[in-house]
């Protein structure tokens, strides 16, 4: 008997305390009911222009550096201008592979674009590596 009570009255006490609502702001029926914030669809868009941006940006200075290297290398003398004409082909390789992954990047879908956008940043680095390295050869 003494056990039954005891288990009737923590019985009690979860249905008193338990149901209560963990929050004092419960909307009641004739009141509009606030949205949750959620990411919405312009802030998604935010995030890929401003990439897109940012990358077609580093694209203009790349290609800017590049002539600046191609500059210098011709000024520097033979050994120079023979190890920018070694490395030219493969970082133009590089350049048009970054540019077409950020073109694939622009016209993703918002379904592919996270996949697209990792490919195009990977494009950018391979591209990025290959220019520190001919730039550290040729000033050698």
């Amino acid at each position: 008997m003494k056990k039954t009570s005891t288990i009737l009255m923590a019985c009690g006490a979860i249905v008193l305390f338990g149901c209560k609502p963990t929050s004092d702001n419960v909307p009641k029926a004739n009141e509009p009911s606030v949205p949750s914030p959620q990411v919405s669809a312009s802030t998604a868009e935010d995030e890929r222009s401003k990439t897109q941006q940012k990358l077609s940006a580093q694209l203009n200075d790349l290609d800017a550096k590049m002539a600046d290297m191609k500059a210098r290398a011709q000024r520097a003398g033979d050994q120079a201008k023979a190890e920018w004409e070694a490395r030219r082909p493969q970082l133009e390789a590089q350049r048009e592979s970054a540019a077409k992954k950020l073109e694939e990047m622009k016209q993703s879908s918002k379904e592919t674009w996270a996949e697209t956008k990792t490919k195009a940043d990977a494009a950018f680095g391979e591209l990025e590596k290959g220019f520190k390295e001919a730039w550290a050869k040729i000033k050698e």
